[in-house]
């Protein structure tokens, strides 16, 4: 009962934030210009310059720069993404599961599955960071809005042990280097009810029921303790410049390729090693550690390609961008904001079980004493958990 009971609070949560959200809609993202092999390189680089200057033109026609949520203006990114959703057969849009609702758009959702016409799938990452509840409701809650999606839970540091024992466990995988992920199984089905026939997916297959070796070089980190620099090792298995041919073609010669879109830092990288059982791509803390897309074969018939992550334009105000980690933190000249907003809407004395050294009474009393813990506490907190997961705490603090 009460896991239901935090079930039915967390898409109740996510119900506010989406219709709250659900401005994104009125945002559109910029589109790639049709064009042809026959054209040039400076003609076609010209035609999106001219396109992507229109379109910001067009964004701040209609809206103020203090009305609109920080996202990508470089052009080259942009681009980077086009690429990559030309030469995808299948798109995993990567979400972190302690937001997802802020890093969906609405908007590069109907344009892979209208305009393009692909297979995109939802990847809601970094599942062991939050309650089984949370990742259920979200999954749901995602159904209902969008019927024809694709959803996926995907994790590549699974929580198989309890709570006190996760230190060591992931001790342990520091030293062996091996990784096992929850998720490829699941996302092996989705794509072969589609492309089951047209490219051979037996080696994938095969690949996940082969034993882990102990040997590989992987990272052992938790989904929140990505790992920084990069690692000359795991490049052998990376091309930064793959061939720029189109996804019909790959098909028909027996290659699927699958492209990895989302929000920085969301763990398109960790899910990339994931897939693949061993450190192939560096991951970091720092978001926007992928610079350019860059491929990797999972098998000989199936392969990866990572894009940059960029924001999508939205109406998401300032404070929730930090808290969710989507604002450059290297930007943010006042954090106490943030903190503050989040504050106003946790019960965090209560939270926190603080104590008024002077008085019985402790209804929101904020005594100087408190002030450093609040801030160290709340901003943990919101890091680890997520905004819905923060909420789904405070529920079972209730209870």
């Amino acid at each position: 009962m009460k896991f239901l009971n935090l079930a039915l609070v967390s898409c109740f949560i996510s119900h506010i934030l989406y219709m709250f959200l659900k401005l994104n809609e009125v945002l559109d993202i910029p589109k790639r210009p049709p064009w042809d092999y026959k054209m040039s390189k400076l003609t076609v680089e010209s035609q999106e310059s001219r396109m992507f200057e229109a379109y910001l033109n067009e964004v701040y026609k209609h809206y103020k720069p203090e009305e609109l949520s920080y996202f990508e203006h470089n052009l080259e990114t942009w681009r980077q993404l086009w690429r990559v959703l030309e030469i995808s057969d299948v798109v995993l849009f990567i979400t972190d599961i302690r937001h997802p609702v802020l890093h969906f758009s609405p908007a590069l959702f109907s344009h892979v599955a209208k305009d393009l016409k692909k297979q995109l799938v939802l990847v809601l990452n970094k599942v062991d960071l939050v309650p089984s509840s949370v990742a259920v409701a979200w999954k749901h809650y995602f159904q209902l809005q969008f019927p024809d999606l694709y959803i996926v839970c995907f994790t590549s540091f699974p929580r198989n042990v309890s709570e006190h024992q996760q230190r060591k466990v992931h001790t342990k995988l520091r030293r062996k280097g091996s990784m096992s992920a929850v998720g490829p199984e699941e996302l092996l089905k989705v794509i072969s009810d589609t492309y089951k026939g047209k490219v051979d997916l037996s080696t994938w297959q095969s690949k996940l029921e082969a034993p882990v070796d102990d040997t590989l070089d992987g990272s052992g980190c938790s989904s929140d303790e990505e790992s920084d620099g990069d690692d000359s090792a795991s490049t052998n298995l990376v091309d930064t410049q793959p061939p720029c041919t189109s996804a019909s073609d790959d098909v028909s010669a027996g290659i699927l390729t699958i492209g990895m879109i989302g929000h920085p830092n969301v763990g398109k990288s960790s899910l990339i090693n994931g897939l693949v059982g061993k450190k192939v791509v560096s991951t970091s803390r720092t978001p926007g550690h992928t610079k350019h897309f860059q491929t990797i074969y999972l098998t000989p018939t199936i392969r990866l390609c990572d894009c940059p992550g960029l924001v999508f334009p939205s109406l998401v105000n300032k404070q929730i961008q930090i808290l969710s980690g989507i604002y450059p933190i290297a930007q943010v000249r006042e954090p106490y904001t943030a903190v503050g907003y989040l504050a106003e809407r946790v019960p965090l004395i209560k939270l926190l079980q603080l104590q008024n050294p002077n008085s019985s009474d402790t209804t929101y009393v904020f005594f100087n004493s408190c002030v450093h813990v609040l801030y160290k506490h709340t901003v943990v907190l919101i890091l680890r958990c997520g905004l819905l997961g923060t909420f789904v705490m405070v529920i079972k603090c209730d209870n």
